[in-house]
């Protein structure tokens, strides 16, 4: 350390340890002989000002759990220098190492000290971001005790250099410790729910003298997302509740913030029923009431929302700029944000009830009870997916190559498309896939994969794709007009890669899916639904242009989201609210 403005007021003793961002040296005030904590921060790139914009709050207030800053010497693009109270009895990663582990009172009363200096911390809209024994400060009581338990201390929250303001939005990069960091960290999202993990995996380790999880980053992160804790190594039965409130892998299922979490906790200690508000369940009931008609199921004003895809289960998945959520519509509730970010791309639904989901960091695979596994990055965004279970293999495009992958991301085979604006559609099967190019020169690209020696060809098509399928009469694509005098149609590829067409479509026909045997089709007011053998067909009339339908064949439900004039709605209706123009072949 060299500064001459610190050494005029400061006795610098030695190096007391490391922050997230800096080292920490212990010193002596010349003046009043109090031992301090001096951090140093390097300048630079990364000016301090930043760090100084997250700290300004703890100049203005004081909280008995919260390390109290007593002076700033700031250097611009120098280094800068942060004085705070000297916790003399070390860190409560300090004390682990010398208990190992401590008592269930002990435990409840560290964890109750935290959870205040926290709950400060969310009222002013902070969000700590790094909570670890480590940044978990003693002080004694009294000021020449011998301290031999936890309780005889008092606990304060220091290293706010990675705190973000809440109000700023929910997300941050993640530069927390992966050791105690929530899941949904790992994903570079935060909220004050993702404390109260770090929390909980704080009380874990001081009642059973394990850490939560143990591995690299990698190993951590899958652990987090995928694997439950062994909470049969807590044997207080009511800290084992509060751990598993706490560590819940959603964050809407823990305690909002860290003021709820204490209102769960005192519940508990005081053996007194928990109160409704005190728990965050998984599914949300909702308060839209059927059709008098029964025709509309549900009516969800949801704004920003994209895309829905539906699940094996009968559920559907809904994507929107906020994540993506679980919807029920036969029973009228909803799991927000089961996904931290939206779904662009979902397979069909495997046997097991299985999807895998292209989000815009992660290709991963959401199971039928829920559990989201992410596998890889990929490289660019992902517009079409689709899974091959027999062959273990996924088929990715984006708007200019298509590649076929294993479920880990190893490359099989990769193809250019050229799709520019317009996304691509494919199609993936056991033998090969397809894939659509345009709208400059619209064409199918049909790969064959099941022999030795992969091949490939290009079939010109009379008009850009909208989706497409494989059936045992070869591929159909659904086109759609580019201008006047064209008409959207479905067609099929005969042996000689000539396109017959199978029937003609309505005009002014915005999108469509192929979902199996049924073929989706926007328009401006209206869903039509067909089977491609032409045995149904029927016509959903819409109060709203539909941005995207999709149809659930286990719950025999349309979902549609619907753009008007004020906002975007989602809309759940059964198999029987169709209009009259319902026809089904003879």
């Amino acid at each position: 350390m060299d500064c001459q403005e610190i050494d005029k007021e400061y006795q610098v003793l030695g190096l007391a340890g490391s922050g997230s961002t800096g080292l920490v040296y212990r010193a002596k005030h010349r003046l009043s002989g109090e031992d301090v904590a001096i951090k140093e921060y390097p300048g630079g790139e990364t000016p301090f000002s930043r760090i100084l914009q997250e700290l300004s709050f703890l100049f203005s207030t004081r909280h008995p759990n919260l390390v109290t800053c007593l002076n700033l010497i700031y250097g611009g693009y120098r280094r800068s220098y942060l004085v705070m109270e000297y916790a003399r009895n070390g860190s409560l990663r300090d004390f682990l190492n010398r208990e190992k582990q401590v008592s269930s009172q002990e435990a409840l009363a560290a964890v109750e000290q935290v959870l205040e200096g926290l709950a400060h911390l969310h009222a002013e809209g902070v969000i700590h971001c790094d909570l670890k024994p480590e940044n978990v400060l003693l002080f004694p009581r009294e000021e020449d005790s011998e301290l031999v338990k936890l309780s005889d201390q008092i606990l304060k929250i220091t290293d706010f250099d990675v705190s973000v303001r809440a109000g700023k939005g929910d997300t941050t990069k993640s530069q927390g410790s992966p050791m105690y960091m929530a899941p949904e960290q790992f994903y570079d999202k935060v909220t004050p729910s993702s404390d109260l993990y770090s929390v909980g995996a704080i009380l874990f380790e001081l009642v059973t003298g394990h850490f939560l999880f143990e591995g690299d980053t990698s190993h951590l992160f899958s652990q987090h997302l995928n694997v439950e804790p062994d909470f049969d190594l807590i044997q207080d039965e009511k800290i084992r509740e509060f751990c598993q409130a706490l560590l819940k892998k959603d964050p809407y299922q823990r305690p909002e913030d860290a003021e709820a979490a204490l209102v769960l906790l005192r519940c508990l200690v005081k053996d007194k029923p928990i109160a409704p508000s005190c728990k965050r369940w998984e599914w949300f009931e909702l308060d839209y009431v059927r059709n008098p008609t029964k025709k509309t199921l549900l009516r969800l004003p949801v704004p920003g929302a994209t895309r829905c895809f539906p699940l094996a289960s009968g559920d559907f998945l809904l994507a929107h700029r906020n994540g993506t959520d679980l919807l029920s519509g036969s029973q009228s509730r909803l799991s927000p944000n089961r996904l931290l970010e939206p779904a662009l791309s979902v397979s069909s639904p495997q046997p097991d009830g299985s999807v895998y989901v292209a989000c815009p960091s992660w290709v991963g695979h959401l199971s039928s009870e829920g559990r989201w596994t992410p596998l890889f990055r990929p490289l660019s965004r992902i517009r079409a997916l689709d899974y091959c279970p027999r062959s273990r293999t996924l088929l990715l495009a984006d708007c200019k190559n298509v590649k076929l992958t294993t479920t880990f991301g190893d490359l099989v085979v990769s193809l250019p498309l050229g799709n520019y604006f317009l996304d691509p559609a494919v199609a993936l099967w056991e033998e090969g896939f397809l894939a659509t190019s345009g709208p400059s020169q619209p064409s199918l690209l049909l790969c064959h994969t099941g022999s030795a020696e992969t091949s490939h060809r290009r079939i010109p098509l009379p008009a850009p794709a909208l989706c497409c399928t494989m059936t045992a009469q070869g591929p159909i694509v659904a086109t759609f007009a580019t201008s006047q005098g064209e008409e959207p149609a479905l067609i099929r590829l005969k042996k000689n890669d000539e396109w017959e067409v199978m029937k003609t479509l309505e005009p002014g026909l915005l999108g469509a899916r192929f979902q199996g045997d049924l073929l989706i089709q926007r328009y401006e007011d209206r869903i039509v639904t067909s089977s491609l053998e032409g045995e149904h067909e029927a016509c959903h009339s819409t109060r709203g242009t539909p941005l995207d339908a999709a149809w659930n064949y286990q719950s025999r439900q349309l979902i549609a989201i619907l753009q008007s004039q004020r906002f975007t709605e989602v809309v759940v209706t059964s198999e029987g609210s169709v209009d009259n123009t319902e026809r089904r072949a003879s």
